[in-house]
């Protein structure tokens, strides 16, 4: 039995109404949306320490006041984004109106991932109710705690005839794949993000993919070596390194290199202290599976600074 198939149904249902046209309709959802972080802003915050150790500073800073915003710029600009767009008229089309009228798209799924499980979720729901669509969203497994404050508590703030949280592992998300969809949001990994495109290349469902890559940091031999460490080290490790734009490696001159690495040494033991198994601004790998995805890499040259880990503390 497809588990999908009600749900999706009752969104189209309530799409084909035009329920979802009215500027009015679309603020009141944003409006819920705001209400939502505002009540449960703890509640997500604490979701987000069980599931990543992630402290209130970097919570507050990257997931809720941030997702506040989006709410807040969308509500600011709601009716100017409707507008129509006037268009230049050309000699064939001197007697017409000419205008550019914004439509909503349809249905739209979400499929959010775990690192930024707030924020990663609610910045396309923002965006998608602004344009006046009906949402799908399947929030990310692996960030469980959120995913249940997410599934149980959101849908209150929001029209469930317009908008439904979906819940699932990769099997489920297979099956949801598997239904038309009027626009797919992406954001995970580039092995996942192929097999969305695949899926949506079936319906030609159009598809914005969010996927990981590699950031170079390449520092010039002007560079002071303080600065950079303490820039590199504050982004490397804000929510422990799981963000699709942290630095991953370092390019630079050997004469530069030998200057840094004592500058990188100092702007750690100075951000987490001597041992940052105890420092409550580190946060914590996701799961065991990327831990030990990790640490396998520690095996492939030589370690500069550090080099230990535990397991029991992931």
């Amino acid at each position: 039995m497809d588990p999908f198939s009600d749900t999706l149904r009752r969104l189209r249902e309530a799409f084909s109404s035009g329920l979802t046209r009215p500027a009015e309709f679309r603020a009141a959802q944003l409006k819920g949306l705001g209400r939502f972080l505002q009540d449960h802003k703890q509640l997500l915050q604490e979701a987000l320490a069980q599931d990543l150790r992630k402290s209130v500073i970097e919570s507050e800073v990257a997931e809720t006041s941030t997702s506040q915003r989006e709410v807040k710029l969308a509500l600011r600009n709601l009716r100017a984004w409707m507008k129509d767009e006037k268009v230049t008229k050309n000699l064939a089309t001197q007697l017409d109106s000419a205008f550019i009228r914004k439509e909503p798209l349809g249905v739209v799924l979400i499929i959010s991932p775990w690192n930024y499980p707030v924020y990663l979720s609610l910045m396309p729901l923002v965006g998608a109710v602004a344009a006046g669509n009906c949402v799908v969203l399947k929030p990310s497994e692996i960030s469980k705690n959120t995913e249940k404050v997410l599934a149980e508590v959101l849908p209150r703030y929001l029209d469930q005839s317009c908008f439904a949280v979906v819940l699932g592992g990769p099997e489920e998300t297979q099956q949801l794949l598997e239904h038309k969809f009027d626009y797919i949001f992406f954001t995970g990994s580039t092995r996942v993000g192929k097999t969305v495109m695949s899926a949506a290349a079936k319906h030609l469902t159009p598809v914005t993919l969010e996927l990981g890559g590699k950031n170079p940091c390449y520092v010039d031999d002007n560079c002071d070596p303080q600065t950079v460490a303490n820039r590199v080290v504050w982004f490397r490790y804000f929510n422990m390194g799981q963000t699709c734009v942290a630095p991953d490696y370092v390019l630079c001159s050997p004469e530069m290199q030998e200057r840094l690495l004592p500058a990188l040494q100092s702007a750690i033991t100075r951000f987490y202290g001597e041992d940052p198994r105890n420092s409550p601004d580190l946060g914590r790998i996701i799961n065991e599976k990327h831990f030990q995805r990790l640490q396998g890499l520690l095996g492939c040259g030589r370690v500069a600074i550090g080099g230990q880990s535990d397991e029991t503390e992931r």
